[in-house]
């Protein structure tokens, strides 16, 4: 079993080998894995009320169609970057994969992912 002293050293010796590589990758998944439905959800509850009924139902059926658009997105891509994410990781403990391996969700049985 190891000790707290341990796991912590090691973890050390892995973020020296990699950071900056584990940086990208964090913000890459970040990045492409966003929830961009509730993100467009905050912009829509900042459009004052007072804004002409008509500018006001255009924007709204704007946003609203963007909402539809980031959640497609956020079901076909940012699901598969969130699984690779964590594999990347998992990888990256033993050895010195490549960014590519953050893709790991799109390879294979993309549905399982």
């Amino acid at each position: 079993m190891w000790n707290r002293q341990q796991v912590k050293e090691q973890a050390k010796q892995i973020m020296k080998r990699n950071y900056w590589k584990m940086f990208l990758v964090t913000l890459i998944a970040g990045i492409l894995s966003t929830n961009y439905v509730t993100v467009i959800q905050e912009v829509q509850g900042l459009v004052p009320d007072v804004v002409l009924p008509s500018m006001f139902s255009s924007i709204l059926s704007f946003l609203s169609m963007e909402s539809i658009v980031g959640l497609l997105f956020s079901i076909f891509i940012g699901f598969a970057i969130r699984v690779g994410e964590p594999y990347y990781f998992i990888k990256n403990h033993y050895g010195n994969p490549a960014l590519n391996e953050i893709f790991q969700g799109f390879k294979g049985n993309y549905l399982k992912a």
